[in-house]
């Protein structure tokens, strides 16, 4: 695709058939940061934070409705200024985005967004459209192009924006924080890695063995709302573990913990003793019972927390059968 060494007419003929074709881009569920955020009971920032260390993909609207260049030769060379004018090397290939159509952002992107609330891409990564290109180009190739090489352009498929091919003639708007989607299927994915995360390392006995699963059919709950099995064979660590866990079950952790440190049992508390354990949990646990200056209900996140792991049964007061009137069916 050597557009320098094609005649202005011919070049913009081609342009012009590139533009006309039909966007083949696989269609997906996108969710606002604050929908997945409220799905997965974190928080924006969080998800932002995993798209800066690269473990989730945040997509932004194009602003820009033309001609982008991928900035890779065939042979596998990025540049960042590579556009195929006068005598460098053209891009491998050139495409339409539409306005309006989601592509990932890079990480630098991201950074500016995460500091500065908006962001004015440096590039659109792409790389569904990459791959088809690169199937339709191999099998262009009169040659047949090395392995090394094409697994080379795969790569840099998910680390090479798409840029605009000429300067945009107007001023384009920024991308915004609230405009970043996630793609529900990612939802879904972190779902299940915090439901396996929640799943303890070393089990044993022949009840483990017989129970693959997290929870059997019959004590199965919705993630961070219920009792984790063997729970009370699980180590009181001094520590609440936040790998994979949703912000709620580490709320819920610690206040277990706290519980246990006060020598309590978490599933029979003596009354007086809930406020007792605010205090202390938000000095230890400032991260995650710390509300946001202003808020008048400073305890609001401990008893959302606490109310969760008492109608999971996690966290029993002692009484409870006293004022609801019914046994709780729990030991």
């Amino acid at each position: 695709m050597e557009d320098s060494k094609l005649s202005p007419r011919r070049a913009a003929s081609r342009w012009l058939a590139i533009l006309r074709e039909p966007d083949t881009s696989p269609q997906r569920d996108f969710l606002s940061l604050e929908d997945a955020a409220a799905r997965l009971e974190c928080q924006p920032g969080d998800l932002l934070d995993k798209g800066l260390a690269g473990e989730l993909a945040l997509y932004a609207p194009v602003l820009h409705e033309t001609l982008y260049s991928w900035p890779v030769t065939q042979h596998g060379q990025p540049h960042a200024r590579l556009l195929g004018n006068g005598g460098d090397p053209a891009p491998i290939f050139q495409e339409r985005l539409q306005y309006g159509d989601y592509a990932m952002l890079l990480p630098v992107d991201l950074k500016k967004i995460k500091i500065e609330r908006s962001v004015k891409p440096e590039g659109y990564v792409c790389p569904e459209r990459v791959h088809r290109l690169l199937l339709e180009w191999e099998a262009s190739q009169q040659e047949k192009p090395s392995t090394s090489l094409i697994d080379r352009l795969k790569r840099l498929a998910n680390q090479v924006g798409w840029i605009p091919t000429f300067p945009p003639e107007t001023e384009v708007g920024p991308v915004k924080q609230d405009m970043l989607r996630v793609d529900s299927g990612d939802v879904q994915r972190l779902l299940s890695e915090t439901v396996l995360a929640l799943k303890p390392e070393a089990m044993s006995g022949p009840e483990s063995e017989a129970a693959p699963s997290l929870m059997s059919s019959e004590t199965a709950t919705p993630l961070g709302s219920g009792p984790l099995p063997h729970e009370e064979s699980l180590p009181q660590t001094s520590a609440v573990p936040d790998s994979g866990l949703t912000v709620l079950e580490r709320q819920i952790r610690a206040i277990e913990k706290e519980a246990r440190e006060l020598g309590l049992n978490p599933k029979s508390i003596p009354p007086g003793k809930k406020k007792e354990l605010l205090p202390i949990c938000l000095e230890n646990h400032p991260d995650l019972f710390t509300t946001k200056p202003g808020t008048k209900n400073i305890a609001s996140k401990f008893e959302e927390a606490w109310k969760a792991a008492s109608k999971a049964g996690r966290i029993i007061h002692s009484e409870r059968e006293k004022f609801t009137g019914r046994s709780t069916g729990r030991k």
